[in-house]
């Protein structure tokens, strides 16, 4: 019978989805699973033991980090991805060259980028954000941005090489190290026990993912070379510039949302209320997330093959499961909003349809997260950049417009405005491109 189910979903899949295999999914779904788990239980832990305002401040000091550090990394996570699953077999001379690259600027920038945080903390707590007593926990943060930024193409280069079983176990350590860390400092410390936690399941991250890299690299044969940086800076103006101009633009412009709702009267609180929300529009995400970390690479390694027939009928595979994974963990995300928000805080149960907006806005940016890799395994990165160019401009503008008089639900407006439009946006351009392609 066993026999029977794997052959039926086997053949599934090889019909809608191409390359993409069960096993690889299987483990990939793991990683997301045991992550989002420990993100979410860590989130309702911690703002019972800190409370709802400090959580908005924890909050709004992650999307800080966060931003900065995906900018510092200038697209080398996925810059790695890209070409170790195109190059990791045909030629692992050059795919070593380019992971030397990814290595280089991201120490490079991750130490800019911490030592910037560090010095100008006090300016930027009381200044930008409004709470001079977070001049602490940014400086401990710094730690983290740099651990975060060095970590970043580690995590491309294991999924560029296909090597999902081993993120499923480093991922799992990860979430439980962090849940664990966060927590139980924030218990003695409060919140920059909290930020303490997370720096040290940051630098706990990178020793094991850069020795499953290491590991990994010398299996296939792959040795990650310094001494001919400029052989592959190309591909820095043909793909990462672009992709690293739209990650700028995406993250900077995702985090001028959250410091307009921050700067509102009472602001903290609806971004607690906010934060509580994306939490769980996370759950949403993790499926289809599961599915692009897998379909990424097998589309970028499709189109390195000239298998161009077969990356359409993958990345239909992609688009159509993501969107059907996203929609089953919104609906009852959704009807269960006043109860999943009462386990954050009783003061947190005002904002069920908060989570409701958001997890509709989730299921919009699951499409649009497995139609984008449609730009990504093209290398057509320069159109990829002009789609989150325009969302992010629409989030802004938008939030602007609903937040002052809105709160946290404006905000959560405005993402599934900014994320229904890119979508749009995403369809008719492709239609666009296949047109033009048939023509030529």
């Amino acid at each position: 019978m066993m026999e029977l189910e794997k052959s039926a979903g086997a053949r599934w899949f090889s019909r809608w989805a191409p390359g993409l295999h069960p096993g690889a999914l299987s483990w990939s779904f793991g990683v997301s699973i045991v992550a989002q788990a420990s993100t979410v239980a860590m989130s309702f832990v911690l703002a019972r033991i800190i409370g709802r305002s400090a959580f908005g401040e924890w909050a709004a000091v992650q999307s800080t980090v966060g931003t900065i550090s995906g900018i510092a990394q200038l697209s080398m996570s996925v810059t790695a991805t890209k070409f170790v699953a195109e190059l990791g077999r045909s030629d692992p001379a050059r795919a070593g060259r380019i992971l030397g690259v990814c290595s280089a600027i991201t120490l490079l920038t991750g130490a800019a980028a911490a030592l910037a945080v560090f010095g100008s903390a006090p300016w930027f707590a009381g200044s930008v954000l409004r709470a001079p007593h977070l001049a602490g926990g940014l400086r401990i943060s710094a730690a983290s941005l740099f651990l975060l930024t060095v970590n970043g193409y580690q995590t491309g280069a294991l999924a560029g090489l296909q090597r999902f079983r081993s993120l499923a176990v480093l991922a799992s350590c990860q979430g439980v190290a962090t849940a664990v860390l966060v927590t139980g400092l924030a218990l003695g410390a409060g919140l920059e026990g909290a930020f303490a936690g997370y720096a040290l399941a940051a630098a706990l991250t990178w020793v094991i993912f850069h020795q499953a890299l290491r590991a990994e690299c010398q299996a296939c044969g792959i040795r990650v070379e310094y001494g001919q940086l400029r052989r592959e800076l190309r591909v820095l103006a043909h793909f990462a510039l672009p992709a690293t101009l739209a990650g700028v633009a995406g993250m900077l412009t995702s985090w001028l949302a959250t410091l307009i709702l921050v700067r509102q009267p009472g602001g903290y609180a609806e971004m607690a209320t906010f934060s509580a929300a994306g939490t769980l529009r996370g759950a949403v995400l993790f499926a289809p997330t599961a599915v692009t970390r897998v379909s990424a690479p097998v589309l970028a390694s499709l189109v390195g093959a000239g298998a161009l027939a077969r990356h359409r009928d993958a990345l239909r595979g992609s688009v159509l499961l993501a969107a059907f994974a996203a929609a089953l963990v919104a609906a009852p995300i959704a009807s269960g909003a006043p109860w999943l928000l009462g386990l954050f805080g009783r003061s947190f149960q005002g904002g069920a349809m908060v989570v409701v907006v958001m997890a509709l806005s989730g299921v919009f940016e699951a499409g649009g997260q497995a139609l984008n890799q449609e730009f990504l395994s093209r290398s057509r990165m320069w159109w990829n950049l002009l789609m989150v160019t325009g969302r992010g401009v629409v989030l802004v503008a938008a939030t602007s417009l609903l937040a002052p008089s809105r709160g946290a639900l404006g905000a959560a407006w405005a993402l599934l405005l900014a994320y229904g439009l890119a979508v749009l946006f995403v369809l008719v351009l492709r239609e666009w491109l296949e047109t033009a392609r048939a023509v030529d």
